[in-house]
């Protein structure tokens, strides 16, 4: 596939390996590598102390559901921090690199998940606060459409407002800086214009995406990608569930947002 240069990493984008982050990697340890499965386990417990393992499980299969936002920023993070392993290792307190060579996406996306998912943002004047929202995860639905209404768990991630405020104050808490730009507006065109100033990520819903056998994924709901580069033909290149896929702007039939995240050492 022809593709335009882009500054991005091939160790984070390794499409013969693992082609950035991925929400449903933890969840997938518990069978592949019980091991880290236990390590993971570990972070959510010295969060939630309290927490059963059956909690503990839900709360990371919920994470494969509605992770994809933490993705795009962990990619941007390893991206940043590719080529100065021991500020990683400063910043997190372990390496950036598992015990068999891939990058240790899964421990900073767990953490991440548990300090900040259902956090919101508060401000008034001087005067900042961080709120937990309980019960962001809830809807008012007829599920089975018979017209009875009532509560329902239904994880949906984050909006780009909501992913500016978590994801910079989690950075802001181990001593990196971070700024997302939101709303840009960002063209196939003018794409490496946006990609030289930080990680670009796309929210969108009702789109296609393709793999490298050209076989399709159809996508209903809002989810985050990293846009790692563009082909020939205009089409966006994007890390999705720890693939390369290429997505084409021109077929997203829902909304579409776009974001810049940058860092300053």
């Amino acid at each position: 596939m022809q593709e335009n240069a882009h500054p991005l990493n091939s160790i984070v984008y390794n499409i013969l390996d693992e082609y950035g982050a991925s929400q449903r990697s933890p969840f997938e340890t518990m069978t592949s590598n019980p091991t880290e499965y236990a390590q993971l386990c570990n972070i959510v417990k010295s969060h939630f102390p309290d927490w059963s393992p059956d909690i503990i499980e839900d709360f990371i299969a919920k994470l494969k559901k509605e992770g994809c936002g933490y993705v795009a920023m962990i990619n941007s993070l390893f991206d940043e921090f590719t080529n100065d392993r021991k500020g990683f290792e400063e910043a997190f307190g372990f390496d950036m690199y598992s015990s068999d060579g891939t990058m240790n996406f899964n421990r900073v996306l767990v953490d991440l998940y548990c300090t900040m998912d259902n956090h919101i943002g508060g401000r008034f004047l001087f005067f900042t606060w961080d709120t937990v929202v309980k019960n962001e995860d809830r809807i008012w639905c007829d599920e089975d459409k018979d017209g009875t209404f009532e509560w329902k768990d239904k994880p949906f991630g984050n909006n780009e407002v909501q992913m500016k405020y978590r994801w910079e104050t989690y950075c802001k808490r181990h001593g990196i800086h971070a700024k997302i730009d939101i709303n840009q507006l960002i063209t196939p065109k003018n794409y490496e214009k946006y990609a030289k100033k930080g990680s670009v990520c796309i929210l969108c819903s009702k789109f296609t995406l393709y793999n490298e056998e050209q076989k399709s994924t159809e996508v209903k709901n809002g989810h985050f990608m990293t846009i790692t580069g563009v082909t020939k033909d205009n089409k966006y290149i994007v890390s999705s569930w720890g693939k390369r896929y290429t997505l084409d702007p021109k077929d997203i039939k829902g909304f579409t947002y776009y974001q810049v995240i940058r860092y300053k050492k």
